[in-house]
């Protein structure tokens, strides 16, 4: 799904906020290659299993999060007090060309 405009919530949130959290620690979490593609937008779902959407700018950042996504849910375990269990990929774009 292709979204024009700005995604509505890669704002950063309050920070006391989990999406927030996550937000702040994205660069730590993925590098700066993959942040600069890509901006968690929300968690969807119960704390008990929920799942990470995250925006990217193309498909093809989408694969690359894919291939680390057992070492991103490590790392965002105990972090937040959601559970992530699952991520899924929105391809996000704005007049900027940033995410």
């Amino acid at each position: 799904m292709r979204v024009q405009g700005p995604p509505e919530a890669s704002h950063v949130a309050n920070s006391g906020e989990p999406i927030a959290l996550i937000q702040k620690e994205w660069i730590n979490i993925v590098g700066p290659t993959l942040s600069k593609n890509s901006q968690p937008i929300r968690i969807l779902g119960s704390s008990a299993s929920a799942t990470l959407l995250i925006g990217v700018s193309a498909s093809v950042w989408s694969n690359e999060l894919e291939f680390q996504k057992k070492e991103i849910l490590e790392k965002l375990f105990g972090q937040i007090p959601e559970q992530i269990k699952e991520i899924r990929y929105q391809i996000v774009t704005s007049s900027s060309g940033r995410i």
